[in-house]
């Protein structure tokens, strides 16, 4: 019947969202790792500093992102994250960041979201010759959550689009539209532009407008 049909699109809805979370890229941790062994003899209270952050965001993603979180957590987690990839960038690289959910820290979303279009921007933005530089801004207002990114962007020579040398194509954004449109198909807004030397993304979700989805969550270990 039509109960159990509605039940079998959420079990595959769900299935599909546990599989496109799971693509999200792994490559900051070897990255970040690797900051961390470098600064292990030159500042190592920063170095246990860094550890501490990595832990907080692996427990985060492994036990804590259930089917919606505070977004007052998620910004938390965010800021980890941008704290981490700083380890990487020349002390006088221009980054901007504002992350401030202080209007409503306790309002519910899905959780991992934002976190594509910020590495995204840290990926191209560290890649770019010239005049480089990353902001970003996410704020709420309302029920509405909204991340602005923007980095400098020098295109590839090679007219072939992949996730490596554009950062408009590739499995990241396609992940993240799909995610989307399973929980706010009608409650967000996704737009990107490139001048060819500046990249954009804004991305605002009303989260009080989400898809009814069920997830199961995993527990977290005994500390």
């Amino acid at each position: 019947g039509a109960p159990a049909r509605r039940e079998m699109e959420i079990l595959r809805k769900d299935a599909e969202l546990v599989r496109l979370r799971n693509q999200l890229n792994p490559h900051f941790l070897f990255n970040t790792l690797n900051s961390i062994y470098a600064l292990i003899d030159i500042d190592p209270a920063k170095a246990q500093n860094a550890i501490h952050r990595l832990s907080k965001m692996l427990r985060y993603m492994l036990y804590e992102s259930r089917d919606t979180v505070t977004v007052g957590h998620e910004c938390a987690f965010l800021s980890d994250y941008i704290e981490l990839m700083k380890l990487r960038l020349p002390a006088d690289f221009p980054l901007a960041v504002s992350i401030d959910s202080s209007s409503d820290p306790m309002l519910r979303l899905h959780p991992l979201l934002f976190i594509n279009i910020i590495e995204n921007a840290f990926k191209f933005g560290m890649r770019a010759s010239g005049q480089r530089m990353i902001e970003i801004r996410l704020s709420v207002t309302g029920s509405v959550v909204s991340c602005r990114c923007s980095n400098r962007y020098t295109p590839c020579s090679d007219k072939t689009a992949s996730s490596e040398t554009d950062p408009s194509s590739g499995i990241g954004l396609e992940n993240l539209r799909r995610r989307l449109q399973l929980r706010y198909p009608s409650a967000h807004t996704l737009e990107i532009t490139n001048d060819g030397s500046l990249f954009t993304v804004i991305l605002s979700v009303d989260t009080a407008h989400a898809a009814i989805i069920t997830t199961t969550t995993n527990t977290p270990p005994q500390s």
